[in-house]
């Protein structure tokens, strides 16, 4: 099996969850090839053997990011993130609309990190459509991870709930 999880993540949360998710998929299937990229990273050959796609980001204003909501972001780090001080202002967003359609079999989830209270939003489902609409099929629900504020940190346990969740992909193939 080849996955491939792309996030785009600010405060470093997104990343934990899509190096989590690797985590379990590597771990339910130990032969299979799992990389994990920023979303500024992603070029078309890396989609094109693609089996399964991973992709989430940070819900901002209830929603996927857009790069006003990253540039309003307070305090974002420059090193390791999809944007930032001297960093790319590629987002999730941009990246499903510059996203080369599927090939053939070719399967997609989502995930997003937001706050706890229903009223946040989530990013997850609209990045899933993104994917749907370039003609991938989407393997399950979109997921959100939980972050405990604005900026994080995760809460207790949603780094585990990530692996499993990935296990869980990679038991479906």
């Amino acid at each position: 099996m080849e996955a491939l999880v792309v996030y785009e993540s600010l405060y470093g949360n997104t990343r934990k969850v899509a190096e989590a998710i690797a985590a379990g998929i590597s771990s339910t299937d130990p032969g299979a090839l799992v990389r994990v990229l920023r979303v500024d990273e992603v070029t078309p050959h890396d989609l094109s053997g693609g089996q399964l796609v991973v992709a989430g980001g940070p819900t901002h204003a209830l929603r996927m990011s857009t790069a006003q909501s990253r540039r309003n972001a307070p305090d974002v780090p420059a090193a390791g993130h999809a944007q930032g001080p001297g960093g790319s202002d590629m987002g999730i967003r941009e990246w499903l609309g510059t996203m080369p359609d599927a090939s053939n079999g070719a399967r997609a989830a989502a995930f997003d990190t937001r706050l706890a209270f229903p009223p946040s939003g989530g990013a997850a489902r609209a990045i899933a459509k993104g994917m749907r609409r370039h003609g991938y099929k989407i393997a399950a629900r979109p997921h959100g991870f939980v972050v405990r504020g604005a900026r994080g940190p995760l809460r207790d346990g949603e780094e585990q709930a990530a692996r499993e969740w990935g296990a869980a992909l990679a038991r479906e193939h």
